[in-house]
């Protein structure tokens, strides 16, 4: 076992060293020589000692070979060795300049290399947090965003206060406060479990180098590891060294209906429920257990089992569609993967795997950073297993079927440890007679199947057929909201079109309306991105997709102003908005002589344009002495290059009304039919 203060081994770095994986692997190698892989023969103590013998091996391999992690609360994720070489060449250099072997101006130099490393670390290891497991695909720019989101937020440790008990004892030291919580979160189970004749089975031949490479690969190497720190990625260096032992293991396992003891020793962690009123009650806290990883790979391989055989019984709940009111009862079951009681529901060729994976377990509570001592329990599974979530699926299945078999129109739906109760009637008064019947029975069902049921988290509704638009907004509106990019377009589609409204009239450049109309869209980006008040306005509207406010108002004046110029001739507009400049029109050689001979003033070339994607803008160009100058106008979607024409022409004129050059101004364009509407 590794010392107390190591968390792990630097894997990776193992990995990258050709040389010094081949000593690990020879070192495996020459341990695993007189030891051969378990075979159809071997008894339970046998599988038990292999399953300690791997352990141990394995760890001390990597002690030997690979250097060990010593996480604190001073370690940095983003130390590596590059950082490392660069922080030993900065001290060798304040050292050459304190004994003025070099410059002032050299020792700086090497010091801005030191300091770049480390911003360039930094910015690589957040970004490959925010990614995800580097063997798993990316994850997407809005969980992205909420992950860092997250991350915003104060993690201070907090120290668990003085415990209150559900019968109100209290518990002030770390061994009160461990026995208060391992006996609310583990109670005893009653001891009504029968000794049953178990078939043996022959599942265990299905097991192959195929189904446990599976379940191996598809766990991901970030989870934590058990008391024995080795987590998932030394597992994958082990199967690459010696996958055969690691399949005869999980056959053996499911041939012997055993789950090795050293794998049911679980680490504890004790976590805080969010957003609870009082951290004083032992009831806002909960145990996540960190189990073995090895064993997690055989529990991998039963929960993949049982689901598969699950499937193909074909107990489905079908969704029914009645054009009646429906009431909906929501039960939760109180302490749910800690009051399962294994002796109930056990069918199959896994059920005696399943039993052992179930008995004798044992737990370590960590608090405050404290590991008390291990304890057995007997109730409940391990919250963090692979496979506790779809046995404790399978536990209840029984009250959906007693449910459904004597209430009359009563659907049962789940998930985890909440049920719904959904019941059709033609008034509230029936629907609600309905849900009592069935909540009556789902109570009896649970005293005689050891299930309890929690009234404080019990809630009931009535729902009705919705109206077209309200179809609409459930559609949108998830768990989670709405997605920033719908979000968005709603803003932009229902706010700002409104507070906009007669800008090509009334906008003159006036301040005050600006500044409400920007402090809109400041509200606006924040409520579409998430982020916090004190995040900054720029980057956060840019993000969100959102123009500023006088960009806003200068491109509707610039729309209607191109519709306006696209009017036909003999609209009333035309009488208003006489163009006061002379127009010539001449073909494409004689426009290009014409070019060359134009006496001294300002020229500036406009042209308008749409792409693939069907955007529209307009660009010009006019020479300054010593350069060209270019300029942009997007258009956006729904617009002709005809309109894009115009509006270069139009953008042409107020760019020479702003240079105020008193020289003659020539505006050159190719667009025929925008010259004919001016």
């Amino acid at each position: 076992m590794p010392s107390q203060d190591v968390t792990g081994w630097q894997i990776q770095m193992l990995q990258a060293n050709p040389q010094a994986l081949e000593e690990a692997k020879g070192d495996w190698q020459a341990r695993t020589e007189s030891r051969p892989c378990l075979g159809d023969s071997c008894l339970s103590e046998d599988l038990a000692g292999e399953a300690i013998w791997i352990q141990e091996a394995l760890t001390a391999v990597l002690n030997q070979h690979a250097k060990q992690l010593q996480v604190t609360p001073l370690s940095k994720r983003w130390w590596g060795t590059e950082i490392k070489e660069a922080c030993r060449t900065y001290s060798q250099a304040r050292w050459a300049w304190q004994g003025q072997e070099i410059s002032i101006t050299e020792l700086r130099e090497v010091q801005n290399n030191y300091y770049q490393a480390i911003q360039q670390a930094k910015c690589t290891c957040w970004e490959t947090f925010l990614e995800g497991a580097t063997d798993q695909p990316g994850l997407g720019d809005t969980t992205r965003c909420w992950r860092a989101l997250d991350y915003t937020k104060p993690k201070a440790m907090a120290t668990t206060p003085m415990l209150r008990g559900p019968q109100g004892q209290l518990a002030s030291s770390i061994n009160e406060k461990e026995t208060l919580i391992r006996e609310t979160a583990f109670p005893q189970a009653p001891g009504d479990r029968q000794e049953v004749e178990i078939p043996q089975g022959s599942w265990h031949g299905q097991v192959d180098e195929e189904i446990v490479k599976h379940a191996l690969f598809h766990q991901a190497v970030q989870k934590a590891p058990g008391v024995d720190q080795l987590n998932f990625r030394a597992l994958r260096l082990l199967w690459e060294w010696d996958s055969p032992r690691i399949i005869a293991l999980a056959q053996q396992c499911f041939r012997l209906g055993l789950h090795p003891p050293v794998w049911k020793v679980a680490k504890g962690i004790l976590l805080r429920k969010p957003n609870k009123p009082d951290y004083t009650a032992v009831k806002a806290y909960r145990v996540i257990s960190l189990l073995n990883c090895l064993g997690k790979v055989v529990e991998k391989v039963a929960a993949d089992a049982i689901a598969h055989h699950c499937e193909t019984m074909g107990n489905t709940h079908e969704a029914w569609k009645l054009q009646q009111l429906v009431g909906a009862l929501f039960l939760d079951v109180k302490g749910a993967f800690d009051h399962v009681n294994p002796s109930r529901h056990l069918d199959g060729d896994l059920i005696r795997w399943v039993q052992s994976f179930l008995t004798d377990r044992w737990v370590q509570i960590q608090i405050n950073n404290t590991q008390c001592p291990a304890h057995p329990i007997n109730s409940g599974v391990p919250q963090g297993s692979p496979v506790s979530l779809i046995l404790f699926i399978i536990y209840l299945s029984g009250v959906f079927d007693v449910i459904e078999r004597r209430v009359n129109g009563i659907q049962c739906l789940s998930f985890a440890d909440d049920i719904g109760l959904l019941a059709p009637g033609y008034s509230v008064r029936e629907v609600c007679n309905k849900l009592q019947e069935a909540a009556k029975v789902a109570i009896e069902w649970g005293q005689g199947n050891v299930v309890q049921f929690d009234a404080e988290k019990t809630e009931a509704t009535c729902m009705r057929k919705a109206w077209a638009a309200e179809n609409w907004v459930q559609h949108l509106c998830q768990s989670h909201g709405l997605a920033p990019g719908l979000t968005r377009q709603v803003q932009v589609a229902a706010v700002q079109s409104v507070a906009l409204y007669g800008a090509e009239l009334w906008w003159q450049g006036q301040k005050e309306r600006l500044v409400g109309i920007q402090l809109m869209i400041n509200r606006q980006a924040r409520a579409i991105t998430g982020m916090l008040k004190s995040t900054p306005i720029g980057p956060l509207a840019r993000e969100a997709g959102l123009a500023p406010a006088e960009a806003l108002l200068e491109a509707r004046q610039l729309k209607y102003t191109t519709r306006l110029l696209s009017l036909p001739e003999n609209h009333p507009a035309k009488e208003i908005l006489p163009f006061p400049g002379q127009i010539e029109v001449l073909p494409g050689p004689e426009a290009l002589a014409a070019v060359q001979s134009l006496s001294p003033g300002l020229a500036i070339w406009s042209d308008g344009s749409r792409l693939e994607n069907g955007r529209c803008g307009a660009g010009l160009a006019w020479q300054e002495p010593g350069s060209w100058k270019t300029q942009g106008f997007p258009l956006g979607k729904g617009y002709e290059v005809f309109d894009a024409e115009l509006l270069g022409v139009v953008q042409a004129l107020q760019l020479a009304d702003k240079m105020g050059d008193q020289r003659p101004v020539t505006i050159l364009l190719d667009s025929q039919a925008a010259i004919a509407r001016l």
